[in-house]
């Protein structure tokens, strides 16, 4: 009986290990639209646009704080700035440096465990502005070797859900279309009227 009431607490105890990793998993590093903490997998611009891309965590019950390194395609976009949320996390947050065109390494954000609260939800972990150049496609990355983010006890393991910038070509203002129409028509008239 008493061999049973073990078992018993064991099998619960595993089960609620495993639940707690699962928990623990069901947090993520996203990118989305600026403003919206909602995750985007595919970001659509037109070339020469310059536009807002925030990074963010999702599903937390604790976040002290990290870093992280992220890759985009230098030839398409251009990171213009970046800045990581200080009214959230205000201890020592870097903005990290550019390695190599196109990776961005060390962003940093931390609480002041003293006396700030973890972060814990979802909520904006810094801001990236970029510059669409050419049209093309460029993956925006999280790269899991050198993003660490903990908790008040443990290193934390989200998941990263990366995303892509599919640049357009500007198309032409109506307005131009229709100038060219009225070009093309004067142009017609004046040949009929003077044949060769």
């Amino acid at each position: 009986m008493k061999l049973l009431k073990l078992s018993q607490k064991l099998a619960l105890c595993l089960m609620l290990s495993v639940l707690n990793g699962q928990i623990a998993n069901a947090s993520s590093i996203a990118f989305s639209a600026a403003g919206d903490l909602t995750p985007m997998s595919t970001f659509n611009v037109a070339a020469n646009d310059t536009f807002n891309i925030d990074i963010i965590g999702t599903g937390f019950t604790e976040l002290f704080g990290g870093t992280l390194d992220f890759q985009y395609d230098p030839t398409v976009i251009q990171l213009n700035s970046l800045s990581v949320n200080d009214t959230l996390f205000a201890f020592i947050p870097s903005n990290g440096i550019e390695v190599t065109p196109g990776i961005r390494q060390g962003v940093g954000f931390d609480v002041d465990v003293f006396s700030d609260p973890a972060a814990a939800g979802d909520f904006v972990i810094a801001s990236i502005n970029f510059s669409a150049l050419a049209q093309g496609v460029s993956p925006l990355n999280i790269l899991p070797v050198g993003s660490q983010f903990f908790s008040s006890t443990a290193a934390l393991t989200p998941a990263f859900e990366n995303a892509t910038i599919n640049i357009s070509e500007v198309p032409l203002p109506g307005s131009v279309w229709l100038m060219l129409t009225g070009l093309a028509l004067i142009v017609r008239r004046k040949s009929t009227r003077h044949p060769h």
